[in-house]
């Protein structure tokens, strides 16, 4: 069930154990009960604390509960917890046992002032490669707050229950039958909506506001922040890299071919690497789940823990979001028929009618990637002809259940008030307004910069892109900036990580006084 590689991995993991770890398998009589039965008791082979057996009551799907030596830990998992969401049931067992990664302090307090008990359930899909971060940080706080359980549930397995709820889009955080959260979102936002929705919520004891000092404080931990990292740490230099995510985009990208020395990867395979490579150095800091509020040009960041780092100097490298359409209906219907992922919601629109809105690379490899499960794509883009790479046009029209409209403005989305139904355009070439039936509309436009952080203290372009020198530079001394975030062209992530390391030698002359 596990190939060589992958059994040293979790042998590895697991290895740390050093108490028992019950996988608890209810009956069940559902046909992949076998698959997950074989998954689990090969987990269980690679270490002599973890045993799989079958208890509780029959289940009509198949379901794992997680138990220690006291009982239940709270955490479940619905289906089979294969793809993405293998990493979260190995983790989970790691932190029921004590032996896995938990926040600091800041955020422990918050999780054990939760007192209003709650059932939650994360519906996934397995090729999401933003629904582990929900998962673990919800595990995380099931297993440190009895009043907390979770269930991680594999969409694929509970189709009725997804048409009921309407689901469309993962990971979506059910609370009993009302949505709490859906979509990528951090373990603070996490917490700031289950303690807004906890009559009971405690207030976590007064923390003094932790102050940092460090050399240089590099906000973004996605290529270019993790690469100007490596960098300053070879050096010699001390740095902390603040973010809410390790990764960046990186998490939402799938394939990637075109990254130099590698035929192919995937985002998640090279945040991995990168983590990897960035724990080389005891010298890199990394305050993750945290988001910085303000930066001053004294190279001081203040975060949303109300924390501050004292640096020598920044490097924002804070990257880029999704660009939305910004017309009548988006916003009503985001999770509900609007998508931005086509790797995580993709699933949930088997079989059914979805428009991409974008001709370039991103949305001409999105509408290749969902032509093989929906049944029809339509692909809308402005101007005058698909700008994506000549090969992944190529593919696109070998694709026999996709339609491209050239000159199309998008102009609204449509609904019923619960889930999307259409979408209107107007043709540029005779300004007439068609309207076409849907049921999702994935957004591929490009990407905007995320610079509002600094949008008062450094110079940036109408667009937000910030601008540079040819050394990172921007034009507060002691400031650099590298990455999508800046005025360097082509958003690539092998172009993310060479300017990464530009900024981080340029920052470290600075220092060094060179």
């Amino acid at each position: 069930m596990l190939d060589a590689p992958t059994r040293k991995q979790v042998a590895e993991a697991l290895s740390r154990l050093d108490g028992p770890i019950t996988l608890a398998v209810q009956p069940c009589e559902h046909p992949k009960q076998p698959e997950l039965i074989a998954l689990l008791a090969a987990v269980s082979d690679t270490s002599k604390h973890v045993h799989c057996v079958e208890l509780g009551d029959p289940s009509p799907i198949p379901r794992v509960h997680i138990h220690t030596d006291q009982g239940a830990t709270g955490v479940s998992f619905t289906g089979i917890p294969g793809g993405h969401e293998f990493s979260s049931l190995i983790l989970a067992i790691l932190n029921a046992n004590g032996k896995g990664k938990l926040p600091d302090a800041i955020f422990l307090d918050r999780i054990q002032a939760l007192r209003h008990p709650r059932a939650l359930r994360t519906f996934v899909s397995l090729s999401c490669a933003t629904c582990p971060d929900v998962v673990q940080a919800l595990n995380m706080i099931a297993i440190q707050n009895p009043n907390i359980q979770h269930d991680t549930i594999d969409g694929g397995f509970t189709p009725e229950l997804i048409d009921r709820l309407a689901v469309q889009g993962v990971p979506a955080v059910f609370d009993g039958n009302t949505l709490l959260l859906s979509g990528k979102t951090t373990l603070s936002d996490i917490l700031d909506r289950l303690t807004e929705s906890d009559p009971d919520a405690q207030s976590p004891p007064t923390l003094s506001p932790q102050s940092h000092t460090t050399d240089v404080c590099i906000v973004g931990g996605g290529p270019a922040g993790l690469s100007s990292a490596i960098y300053l740490a070879r050096k010699g230099i001390k740095c902390t890299i603040v973010t809410d995510h390790v990764g960046g985009q990186l998490k939402d990208t799938l394939g990637i071919e075109n990254f130099i020395g590698t035929s192919y990867t995937t985002g998640p395979e090279l945040i991995q690497n990168l983590i990897k490579h960035v724990h080389d150095y005891p010298t890199i800091v990394i305050l993750d789940n945290r988001t910085a509020t303000r930066v001053t040009s004294d190279h001081c960041v203040v975060l949303n823990t109300q924390e501050t780092i004292q640096a020598k100097a920044v490097i924002i490298a804070t990257g880029a979001q999704w660009k939305t359409l910004n017309i009548p209906g988006e916003d009503d219907y985001i999770g509900n028929g609007v998508a931005f992922c086509p790797h995580c919601d993709g699933p949930f629109y088997a079989n059914k009618p979805i428009a991409v809105i974008g001709g370039g690379n991103s949305g001409v490899e999105a509408a290749i990637d969902l032509a093989n499960t929906v049944s029809h794509v339509t692909v809308l883009e402005f101007g005058e002809g698909l700008n994506a790479d000549a090969v992944l046009v190529n593919r696109l029209h070998h694709c026999t259940n996709v339609t491209c409209i050239t000159q199309a403005k998008t102009v609204a989305i449509i609904g019923n008030g619960t889930t999307v139904t259409g979408i209107q355009y107007i043709n540029r070439n005779d300004n007439r307004l068609h309207t076409l039936d849907l049921a999702g509309v994935f957004v591929q436009i490009g990407l905007k910069p995320n610079s509002d952080l600094v949008h008062s203290l450094v110079t940036s372009t109408d667009y937000g892109e910030i601008e540079i020198t040819d050394h990172c530079h921007t034009n507060i001394p002691g400031i650099f900036s590298a990455g999508d975030v800046t005025t360097t062209p082509y958003k690539q992530i092998v172009v993310a990580s060479g300017e990464g390391a530009k900024a981080g030698m340029a920052c470290a002359s600075f220092i060094q006084g060179i």
